[in-house]
């Protein structure tokens, strides 16, 4: 079976491409915005433990699913759920669904990323960072560059496993580990840069509420992919002799790494160029913002650096959000192909052609509309991403037979117990927090917490469902 899908021609290959599917703008755009506005270095420190206890298990039980079964994700769940498996597959069509939902606002911030990368080379946003978001965030030309990033996509997962997808992450992974390594340490070595570690590294507990533990919960199952089947899809091109552990620790690493960076870059530039201290309320309404920290607030720190350096340093960093976005948008697209070939046995470029045509469709008013962008972001997390997590721990932990055994395998010690016992025990109680914090209670007005606050995150998705469609 896995012969005729596709097989990763080499371990680095597949741990740059599962690198890259975790890897993207959850880490370099949407990590440093969560540090800005749950409580900076007391965030981050909440952040790794719930990596090592919640994100690790449910990385390493995805993987687990998908090397053992070799198949994409309906057909896995479906397989490993013996009698009942036709309701287990359900699993697997909300993790497709997680991924398409994702895709839908997606490519349209990857053509963002595309177009500051450019506009750098022209000094296009130069003059007016702020002005030049708002001018491409949305609107008719923006539905130009949904489009040319979803043919850039479709083409390469058409061209399948090895020849697609492992080709193109091996160079522009390692190339974004560059270019980030550059920037970090030319901020190091700027004056005033200190301001922005403190930002980072010295923590005040004082300042996190359940709100921020749910939101440092939500942001490791979207920083490592979880939820959405690309690890699963992924780890089923895997070959038998590879380890889920070793391979599914050196991703959570290397991902933690790349949101480390991004602090480490973000906050340093944001300081020695004076916009972290800022009191202009234009300012912090950027850093405090849905996307305003990248888009915003670091192209306004750009510019500040200089005409030639700026350039240089806002350029080359667009271009490395380019290939972080890009990378994981492939992963996130070859997830719904690998189902349409394993269920319908279509072609692989049949299948990535029609997925394109159907996120690209459903992606052209998130192009126009913000409220339809945010629309599709509240669904693809606070919906699907949470349940797909849940569920497939769950599976993983209490259904699936042979995941210890799994774990185990290439390794000299026994690990796979324990994990096992943490996805069935600690990642259940995070998701609950999320669910209750991160989707039934919000801050109230008073600071303290209530049901359905006006900032909740089924309240908020409440909103956004009666303005995307009209209602209010």
């Amino acid at each position: 079976m896995a012969g005729a899908r596709g097989t990763w021609n080499s371990s680095f290959g597949f741990i740059m491409a599962a690198v890259g599917s975790a890897v993207g703008l959850g880490n370099l755009v949407r990590f440093p915005r969560e540090l800005a506005e749950n409580g900076g270095a007391a965030f981050l420190f909440v952040y790794l433990i719930l990596l090592l206890l919640v994100g690790l298990p449910a990385i390493l039980g995805e993987m687990s699913i998908g090397k053992m079964t070799q198949m994409s994700p309906v057909n896995a769940f479906r397989k490993l759920g013996g009698e009942h498996g036709k309701k287990w597959a359900v699993i697997g069509v909300a993790g497709m669904l997680a991924a398409m939902f994702v895709l839908f606002f997606y490519t349209v911030m990857t053509g963002w990323t595309l177009r500051f990368f450019l506009g750098g080379i022209t000094g296009a946003w130069f003059d007016d960072p702020s002005g030049y978001y708002g001018d491409i965030a949305y609107g008719p030309a923006t539905i130009f560059w949904h489009l040319l990033v979803s043919i850039i996509t479709v083409y390469i997962v058409s061209r399948g496993i090895s020849g697609g997808i492992e080709k193109v992450t091996v160079i522009i992974i390692p190339a974004l580990f560059a270019i980030l390594i550059g920037i970090v340490l030319y901020a190091a070595f700027q004056p005033g840069a200190i301001d922005g570690y403190k930002e980072l590294f010295d923590p005040d507990f004082s300042e996190l509420t359940p709100n921020n533990i749910a939101a440092a919960t939500g942001q490791v199952f979207f920083s490592l992919s979880l939820g959405q089947g690309a690890m699963l899809t992924y780890a089923s091109y895997m070959d038998k002799k590879q380890s889920v552990s070793k391979d599914g620790t050196t991703i959570a690493l290397a991902d933690t790494g790349v949101a480390l960076m991004a602090g480490m870059m973000v906050f340093p530039v944001l300081a020695f160029t004076g916009l972290l201290a800022s009191n202009d309320p234009a300012v912090q309404e950027a850093l405090g913002g849905s996307f305003g920290t990248a888009f915003i607030a670091l192209p306004n720190a750009f510019v500040a650096m200089g005409d030639v350096m700026g350039r240089i340093v806002g350029t080359v960093f667009f271009l490395g959000l380019f290939f972080a976005a890009l990378s994981s948008a492939i992963s996130l697209m070859e997830v719904p192909t690998s189902v349409l070939i394993d269920r319908f046995e279509l072609p692989r470029w049949k299948s990535a052609v029609l997925i394109g045509l159907i996120t690209y469709s459903f992606g052209v008013v998130s192009s126009i509309n913000e409220t339809w962008f945010t629309l599709y972001d509240e669904i693809a997390i606070n919906v699907f991403i949470v349940l797909g997590v849940a569920f497939t721990t769950f599976f993983a932990g209490w259904v699936a037979k042979g995941v210890g055994k799994e774990l185990d395998s290439g390794l000299r010690s026994r690990v796979g117990v324990y994990i096992v016992w943490l996805m069935r025990t600690v990642t259940p109680v995070a998701i609950l927090a999320v669910f209750f914090f991160g989707g039934l209670f919000g801050t109230g007005a008073d600071g303290g917490i209530e049901f359905w606050a006006n900032d909740a995150g089924w309240n908020r998705l409440w909103r956004e469902l009666k303005l995307g469609f009209g209602f209010e």
